[in-house]
């Protein structure tokens, strides 16, 4: 079930020692004993003609599924004006769409000069394993929409030399899951890794993650590339596409609109070893903007400078903003995804369409599609949220499908009742800050009402809605950082009795995990942590003195001083960025 690709170097022409030497020799005229080497000339009807029935058919036959057009050197052919790459780009499009039938032509490439994004996925070459080649990457990749070449792919961490710093892969990953293309690759070095469970923690982790967020973000960057085909504008495209009015646009170079709803400022520049955290500048149209990685709604029409630890992505949603994704899935089958999440950011209301077609014919073109609406809207203590119907077909489109709704940065939710008669049980993911309500079975082709009122448990004595029981502004980067002051706290436990509540760190890490269990424990948990996170770095400094006074002659007592005091640092740090 895998797709396979090799990899041309068509320039070389056909040597003496290939297979198909002889044969190609009969097919052009030329006696083999006294031919080295047919040249390739790509102008030439008769070479082209065997050069795809002898050299590339039976390959294709064998299970060669696209083509990797890598060195083509030169810039001229024997036609004056036509370039070698981009025609011969073109000729292997033209010979899979008649092999092919109805299914999809696809070809991968180096770049063939303007207008050779027509044809294939963009290879932008050999990079080098540094921060300086990925720190070029985004700008690289969203500024080529100017020329219509929306499908670049690059090397993922690089090229060459060989061993690449972990921080540094990881950090290409992240902006590879965010990339119109992600795509993994190296030079012939044993040294060279980049299957990420080699990597050590947190690193093959958090890579791990990045790939499995790009999978299940399929559904919605899918739909954003049919707008890219109806309208030749890309999806991963410069911030002064939609904000051509805003001096602050061009100069926002280091960041990228992806889709319409999201944009993404990738941290290209490894973490300060102080804080753990590397430094962004990122620019935010006026409106309203949800930090997916802290879980915070940022004004826009400003700069903002925040800190991203090695496990978080900046990218910026727009308030009320629906996503859809899917469930968790290993790779892309043909047709309809089997599990769809939506979901919803915080705002006062949003929609979306999704798009869908089989993913492998041509049968799109005669409008073999479907278009799903989804909208959401406030109203008295709850939302409504609105799915279909549907409108159109396709071969492979299933009808009914099991359907979550992820209500990003909210409190718990209350009864759900669903248009069909069906009532659903809503969850909470304390860790998130994430309402989940699975929907069940639903049948998009009509209209699915779902009405999602307020949990009471998540309001106050009185039924009214505070500012206690609101999500704690992020929380999500909040339990992050305060479980990275935990482990801290529980490497030393072993040779340190802690005053007053033992592990009080881990206690407070753990909020997310207790009101995922409990969500009628909402309020008076988020209101104990509010308390706790601005007691920690005192009592991290209470116990690091009463050590340090007590154990002075203890062999390992500088090292466990360092430990407090990273996590004192850390603590502090917490509370100045999410200003609590």
């Amino acid at each position: 079930g895998l797709k396979v690709t090799l990899n041309l170097h068509p320039a070389d022409g056909v040597g003496r020692h290939e297979e198909a030497f002889p044969e190609m020799c009969e097919a052009l005229g030329l006696d083999p004993a006294g031919t080295e080497r047919i040249p390739f000339d790509c102008t030439d009807p008769r070479f082209i003609e065997s050069y795809f029935r002898i050299l590339h058919h039976p390959k294709e036959d064998a299970g060669v599924d696209f083509w990797w057009m890598d060195w083509q050197q030169g810039e001229r052919t024997e036609i004056e004006g036509l370039k070698p790459l981009p025609w011969i780009n073109k000729l292997h499009w033209d010979d899979q769409a008649v092999r092919k039938g109805k299914r999809r032509p696809l070809s991968f490439s180096r770049y063939g000069g303007l207008g050779a994004g027509r044809y294939p996925v963009g290879f932008s070459g050999d990079t080098v394993s540094v921060w300086e080649s990925l720190q070029f990457q985004p700008y690289f990749t969203a500024t080529a929409a100017n020329v219509l070449y929306g499908y670049w792919s690059h090397d993922i961490g690089g090229h060459m030399p060989g061993e690449i710093d972990p921080e540094l892969y990881t950090r290409w990953i992240q902006f590879g899951a965010f990339s119109p293309i992600l795509r993994t690759h190296t030079t012939k070095n044993p040294r060279a890794e980049r299957r990420v469970w080699e990597y050590p923690e947190p690193y093959k982790h958090v890579m791990a993650s990045f790939i499995r967020l790009r999978y299940r973000l399929i559904p919605y960057l899918y739909t954003e590339n049919r707008k890219c085909f109806d309208s030749g504008v890309s999806a991963v495209r410069p911030m002064y596409y939609d904000h051509p009015g805003e001096e602050a646009a061009y100069a926002a170079e280091d960041q990228y609109l992806f889709g319409d709803s999201m944009i993404v400022a990738p941290v290209m520049k490894p973490v300060n070893p102080a804080s753990g955290q590397a430094r962004v500048r990122v620019w935010l149209p006026e409106g309203e903007w949800y930090d997916t990685a802290h879980g915070v709604l940022l004004r826009g029409g400003s700069v903002h400078r925040r800190d991203y630890r090695i496990e978080e992505l900046p990218v910026f949603v727009k308030a009320g903003t629906m996503v859809p994704m899917q469930g968790a899935v290993t790779r892309l089958n043909e047709g309809s995804y089997p599990e769809l999440e939506i979901v919803v950011y915080p705002g006062t209301g949003g929609s979306c369409e999704l798009y869908e077609d089989d993913g492998a014919t041509t049968e799109y073109l005669e409008g073999r599609a479907v278009r799903i609406p989804l909208s959401w809207r406030r109203e008295d203590r709850g939302r409504i949220v609105e799915i279909g119907p549907a409108a159109g077909s396709f071969t492979g489109f299933r009808r009914k499908r099991r359907i979550t709704l992820r209500l990003a940065g909210a409190r718990p939710a209350g009864e759900v009742e669903i248009s069909n008669g069906n009532r659903a049980a809503s969850e909470y993911d304390g860790y998130a800050a994430a309402a989940v309500v699975p929907l069940g079975a639903v049948d998009l082709t009509v209209k699915t009402v779902v009405r999602i009122a307020e949990d009471p448990a998540a309001n106050d004595a009185e039924g009214a809605f505070t500012p206690a029981s609101a999500p704690l502004a992020g929380l999500t980067g909040i339990l992050r950082r305060l479980d990275a002051v935990a482990r801290s706290e529980r490497l030393v436990s072993p040779v340190a009795s802690f005053p007053g509540e033992e592990r009080l760190c881990t206690d407070a890490a753990q909020t997310g995990h207790r009101i995922s269990l409990d969500p009628s424990r909402y309020v008076p948990e988020i209101e104990r942590l509010a308390s706790i996170v601005t007691e920690i770095p005192g009592y991290l400094g209470v116990f690091r003195r009463g050590y340090m006074k007590r154990r002075s002659g203890f062999t390992a007592a500088e090292e466990i001083d360092q430990v407090l005091s990273r996590a004192q640092a850390d603590a502090r740090r917490i509370i100045r960025q999410f200003r609590l």
